[in-house]
């Protein structure tokens, strides 16, 4: 019997070569950045992964980033100036800023309004007492005349707004119907009638700016709550009421992004009014929210608010004439302009009138008067 021979095994080593250790075709030499992990190599594409996938030195390089804000109450929003940005929003932050106390997880944008005198929600547009006026006759409507009260919610027997004419007939009140001739106003328009109104039982008009086009010098259209889309609203000239039943925080008029919300151009006098309305969703060269242009409306009771201008008056545009704005909230608009004037409010060779008003959290990108101008 033959003896068994020894095999040998011979380990060949070439100088400056290594071994591909995750065979994904790239040795460290090659270019590999670690050779351990093979979704790791030169070729490879950059992840979301805190991790330098192509190997090129740089870590999540290339992607879309992201802003995260942080947020230490973990209540989904977080604070403005710690933001960040980053390929995805890391343990901690939040994909929203506006938290206006990042120590409390019930306040924050979009938090129920509570009352309890903090400014839950982080907007301080949004008002937790209003006015509310009792309903004497029950017609879900308060007496204009009557004293109100101030609360977060209605008491028993009152209601918001005030635009009824009477407290103790419950057939009159806005928008009822008002026979021609027997000397009653029953739908509170000041005079004996029919008149134009939308959203309320018995309207026939389905757009305010139809209701307006209907209407006559001196008629009060009414206009029920909800929101209605709508944009360039204008009087034409004529000397109207323009007036919302519930009230501002009910009645929102939303442009919808293509032009002015509200236009008053055609020398309107101070008895057009326009009371009651959010008006909001402008926008426009001039007068996002409202453009006032050599004429001399009264305008009473407005939340005007996140509107765009590109020149002058993000919220509100006046040039000549002389408005009176009264009892009016003017927040979050914005002139986008390359040089514009007036975030909130732009006045030129005028004499409006402002008495009453707030302006707040208005911006101009590139310009003066973030504010007022």
């Amino acid at each position: 019997m033959r003896g068994l021979c020894p095999v040998l095994f011979l380990a060949l080593i070439i100088p400056g070569c290594a071994a591909d250790n995750d065979q994904d075709g790239f040795t460290v030499e090659d270019g590999d950045c670690d050779d351990n992990v093979p979704e790791i190599h030169p070729r490879a594409p950059e992840l979301c992964d805190a991790a330098d996938n192509d190997c090129n030195g740089l870590i999540d390089d290339g992607l879309e980033s992201v802003p995260a804000y942080r947020d230490r109450d973990g209540d989904g929003a977080g604070v403005e100036d710690e933001r960040i940005d980053a390929c995805r929003v890391p343990s901690g932050f939040a994909p929203v800023g506006g938290d206006c106390d990042d120590d409390d997880p019930s306040v924050h944008p979009g938090a129920d309004e509570a009352c309890d005198g903090i400014d839950n929600d982080c907007d301080p547009v949004t008002v937790e007492q209003r006015l509310f006026y009792p309903d004497g006759d029950g017609d879900g409507f308060g007496t204009a005349s009557a004293t109100p009260v101030v609360a977060c919610a209605p008491p028993p027997g009152y209601v918001a707004g005030a635009p009824d004419c009477s407290g103790s007939d419950a057939t009159v009140y806005p928008g009822a119907d008002d026979p021609e001739g027997d000397g009653v106003d029953q739908d509170c328009g000041g005079r004996d009638g029919p008149q134009p109104s939308v959203g309320l039982p018995g309207s026939v008009f389905s757009s305010i700016q139809e209701a307006l086009d209907a209407a006559g010098d001196g008629d009060t259209v009414w206009v029920g709550p909800g929101t209605w889309y709508e944009a360039s609203l204008t009087f034409r000239g004529k000397t109207l009421v323009l007036a919302s039943v519930h009230g501002a925080e009910s009645t929102v008029i939303d442009a919808g992004g293509i032009g002015s919300v509200l236009e008053f151009d055609h020398g309107e006098s101070s008895s057009a009014m326009v009371t009651g309305f959010t008006l909001r969703g402008g926008l426009a060269e001039r007068g996002g929210g409202l453009l006032v242009a050599q004429s001399s409306p009264s305008l009473v009771d407005l939340i005007i608010r996140d509107n765009v201008a590109t020149a002058n008056g993000g919220g509100v545009s006046i040039s000549g004439g002389r408005p009176e704005l009264s009892r009016c909230v003017i927040a979050w608009n914005r002139n986008e302009g390359t040089y514009g004037y007036g975030g909130g409010l732009a006045v030129a060779d005028s004499s409006a009138g402002i008495t009453e008003c707030r302006v707040l959290y208005n911006e101009v990108v590139s310009g003066a008067g973030g504010g007022i101008y």
